[in-house]
């Protein structure tokens, strides 16, 4: 599968769009639509928040740092002689465990407010606007659906490869 970034400059050339990949066969799941918070997405499928949001890479990072600091936390409390006789290495166990529990509350709090890494290119684009449609196309059909939608679509800009903001057509 390979991901194309389109934007579109309104939300009625989106649906229209999203028929059309319909019609040439894509299911509806490979199609995943995002918008400034004004727009109604009536009849599109919304991104999903692990699509929208940094939380998903957050929480892994929050699991990882939070585990590090609960084992290594656990380890010097059990190298303090009464604390370590009376609790032993199970401890450092539990702190591990309850450090990764927190590291992965408080990394994924703040990540549901962070724009996840391939879709923060666009933000000035949606922020103006336009509509971003993230279509998985499997690879041996990639050239054809390129062409469905520059036909179709000439408004349809396609950002995949674009490392900012794209540019208007």
């Amino acid at each position: 599968m390979q991901t194309r970034f389109l934007l579109v400059p309104e939300i009625d050339q989106a649906r229209d769009l999203f028929n059309d990949l319909l019609r040439a066969g894509l299911p509806w799941r490979q199609i995943r639509v995002m918008a400034r918070d004004d727009i109604l997405l009536e009849g599109l499928p919304e991104a999903p928040l692990s699509r929208r949001t940094d939380l998903l890479p957050a929480l892994r990072r929050g699991v990882l740092i939070g585990g590090a600091m609960g084992l290594a936390g656990g380890l010097i409390a059990i190298m303090v002689p009464p604390i370590g006789d009376v609790l032993g290495f199970p401890a450092v166990l539990v702190v591990g465990a309850i450090g990764a529990v927190f590291g992965a509350l408080s990394a994924t709090m703040i990540a549901i407010d962070v724009p996840h890494p391939s879709v923060r290119r666009f933000r000035e684009e949606i922020d103006a606007g336009r509509i971003l449609m993230m279509v998985d196309v499997p690879a041996g059909r990639a050239g054809e659906i390129d062409t469905l939608i520059r036909k179709l679509h000439p408004q349809v800009t396609d950002a995949t490869g674009t490392g900012g903001s794209a540019a208007h057509p």
